[in-house]
């Protein structure tokens, strides 16, 4: 497996209910996906793209949607924005490197509409995609 591939294996953890607390998982991820490549940032949103076409879990898509992709996106916004309250103002060349037509245009056809028809899921991650969308539009 590929470094992106383990970012996304570790959301796991927070599957299971623990005694554990486990934030400082948390705080790596975001860590580690501030300080990715161009081209590991473009693996990571493909990967996620797959992983919600495949027959993924809701709560993994949704926890990957939090933890990993959320804070790689993060890092194109102003310092102390942040996405999931869409108070984006201003955004880096970098991103559209990362986010082009292309990458909006599969969001939208294999992720929000998978065969014609708007995907079936539950609100969280509806809440969720909403957020992503409301991303790729800015």
């Amino acid at each position: 497996p590929s470094d992106v591939d383990l970012l996304f294996e570790l959301i796991r953890i927070f599957l299971q209910p623990g005694s554990c607390d486990f934030s400082f998982v948390r705080y790596s991820l975001s860590t580690a996906v501030a300080n990715l490549s161009l081209e590991q940032k473009k693996q990571i949103l493909q990967r996620f793209f797959a992983l919600l076409s495949g027959e993924s879990s809701e709560e993994i898509k949704t926890l990957s949607l939090q933890l990993v992709v959320y804070p790689m996106l993060q890092t194109f916004f102003k310092e102390g924005q942040t996405i999931p309250n869409n108070d984006l103002e201003t955004s880096s060349p970098e991103l559209a490197n990362i986010i082009d037509a292309s990458t909006a245009n599969r969001f939208v056809s294999d992720v929000l509409f998978n065969n014609d028809r708007p995907i079936h899921c539950g609100d969280r991650l509806k809440v969720e995609l909403l957020k992503m969308a409301n991303i790729l539009i800015e």
